[in-house]
């Protein structure tokens, strides 16, 4: 465990060093079929571009920007989703047998022959922030205090 000497600049810290990164979401609860991708597709492509907008207005550069799209998916009757990635330009070609494979993985069985429902799309636009600062450019170890961790309680 470690305590610093100066929490709120610990604080600060973690403020300078991360990245900025914006939150877009749409629901659409719908069957996933041929239509539903393609409308999947044109849905992504638009929240990428708002977040390529969003960012580029606080003053990022298109080379300084990364994004991550994802969509929650569930088998029809089911009331819990699994978040499937997407490629960043919004294709969705396997997306079902992605989403097949990771029901399979997480669940230990995949059903072939039931329908799939996408439940929302999510795109994470993130300012990559330059020069970062880190913990060793700002504290020396000697200005932290180290502490034992608490000891371990019998069963």
């Amino acid at each position: 465990m470690l305590i610093p000497r100066y929490p709120g600049v610990l604080c600060a810290l973690g403020l300078l060093s991360a990245d900025f990164a914006l939150d877009f979401g749409e629901s659409i609860l719908r069957p996933f079929d041929a239509d539903a991708a393609a409308n999947l597709a044109g849905r992504a492509k638009r929240l990428v571009s708002e977040g390529r907008a969003a960012l580029a207005a606080r003053g990022f550069a298109s080379d300084a920007m990364a994004f991550t799209v994802e969509a929650a998916m569930r088998y029809a009757g089911q009331a819990y989703e699994l978040t499937i990635p997407l490629p960043n330009d919004g294709s969705v070609g396997d997306l079902r047998e992605r989403f097949g494979a990771a029901h399979e993985r997480a669940y230990g069985h995949r059903f072939a022959d039931r329908a799939v429902e996408t439940v929302s799309l999510r795109v994470r636009a993130v300012g990559l922030t330059p020069g970062k600062m880190t913990y060793g450019t700002v504290f020396r170890r000697d200005e932290a205090c180290l502490v034992r961790p608490p000891p371990r309680l019998p069963r």
